[in-house]
């Protein structure tokens, strides 16, 4: 948070004493009237809401324990649980906002005079849309885009309207408020404007599981977006959602970009792996081998050694290296300290190994200690105890 200089401090007190003297009427538009209740608004009421509200993206983005493994979420948002606890900071907020809006609005003849007044409509929304309280995040959001028809702040209501709409599932709305604000091509379009109406397509068609769609609009939203943190995240949904289509040159070229954007360490971490991941037989395998055994090599990876272990393996049972392939996964499961998850991938893939080579006491049990050692919501883990069972029959006959 940048404090306020010490020439500002004085020239605020300087207007304040003027203030005072004029009485500063919200019924009558003079240059000192505006100057007062516009100021008034920003410095005491709107900047501290705003700060309460970074602070809080910021403590919703670092709480987040993600799976970058599995397709990320565009947006890092709260649960219902700890929406609850979010009240207490969206509550100020509102109140700070609504503070505004009751004493220094300045709606004289159909005319709003005090230039904050849209974005405390506006941020009441968002305080409401972060509580889950999408209703009234929807009738601010609207309100804001529909009342304030020559600001800018009807850009971003448009885009928290479309995410609320999509929140609620109803994508048709979102579609029609994103379709009807791309067309508005007036000169108070915010900077950031393009990337974040891209954004939101993306968003839309990936939580309709519509990957393919959603393609065109997270290579938009990458390239345009100024962004670091988002850049990279978008990025690396991007080169999930190749992959996920089949494009795997397209998903390594993607995840080596989110590399050289140095986001913080467990993002490039799995950007590494996700290479690997990603490999098949027509592309070359050397510069992902090297990169993973130097990870291997290196004492501060130690927590992650069976991922990066299962991701070599990936790459030689892809090229029919399958002892090679074994002995990784091994090592994968050798080097396992607390990630419970990964130690059953590998279990599970030498079963599925040894199961298509007709192994079948091995592949028994590699699946009795996958069974054990995944958690009982982990896909597929009722197919895989049923597998360990009937072969624990046929073992037995």
């Amino acid at each position: 948070m940048n404090s306020i200089r010490p020439y500002k401090i004085l020239a605020l007190i300087f207007l304040s004493s003027i203030f005072a003297l004029a009485g500063c009427s919200k019924k009558k538009s003079g240059f000192t009237n505006r100057l007062y209740h516009n100021t008034t608004s920003h410095y005491n009421w709107y900047f501290n809401a705003s700060e309460i509200l970074r602070l809080t993206k910021e403590q919703v983005w670092a709480s987040k324990d993600e799976d970058f493994l599995e397709l990320l979420p565009i947006y890092v948002m709260p649960s219902e649980e700890e929406q609850k606890n979010l009240y207490p900071q969206m509550d100020e907020i509102i109140d700070k906002c609504s503070t505004v809006i009751d004493r220094h609005s300045m709606d004289i003849s159909k005319k709003e005079h005090n230039n904050w007044i849209d974005d405390c409509y506006l941020m009441i929304g968002v305080a409401n849309f972060y509580k889950g309280q999408y209703a009234k995040a929807e009738e601010m959001s609207s309100y804001v885009a529909k009342k304030y028809k020559g600001q800018g702040s009807r850009f971003d209501a448009a885009i928290w309207l479309a995410r609320t709409y999509i929140e609620q599932e109803r994508y048709g709305k979102a579609a029609t408020v994103l379709s009807i604000i791309e067309d508005d091509n007036s000169k108070e379009k915010p900077k950031d404007f393009v990337w974040q109406l891209e954004t939101v397509k993306a968003q839309m068609m990936l939580r309709q599981d519509r990957y393919k769609d959603a393609i065109p609009y997270l290579e938009d939203a990458s390239n345009l977006c100024d962004d670091k943190q988002m850049k990279a995240r978008l990025t690396y949904i991007l080169a999930q959602v190749y992959n996920m289509e089949g494009r795997n040159a397209n998903a390594i070229d993607a995840y080596i970009r989110v590399v050289d954007m140095k986001p913080d360490y467990e993002m490039e971490f799995y950007a590494k792996i996700s290479q690997a991941l990603a490999f098949d037989r027509k592309l070359d395998s050397k510069k992902i081998k090297d990169m993973l055994i130097k990870m291997a090599n290196d004492e501060k990876n130690e927590e992650y050694f069976d991922q990066i272990y299962y991701a070599l393996a990936d790459i030689e049972i892809e090229e029919q290296n399958i002892p090679q392939g074994i002995e990784y996964l091994e090592t994968s499961i050798r080097k396992s300290i607390s990630n419970p998850i990964q130690k059953g991938k590998s279990y599970l893939r030498l079963a599925e190994i040894n199961f298509a080579d007709r192994n079948y006491v091995l592949a028994k049990n590699y699946y009795d200690s996958t069974a054990t050692i995944l958690p009982e919501d982990y896909p597929n883990y009722k197919s895989i105890v049923a597998k360990a069972n009937s072969l624990n029959d046929l073992v037995n006959n």
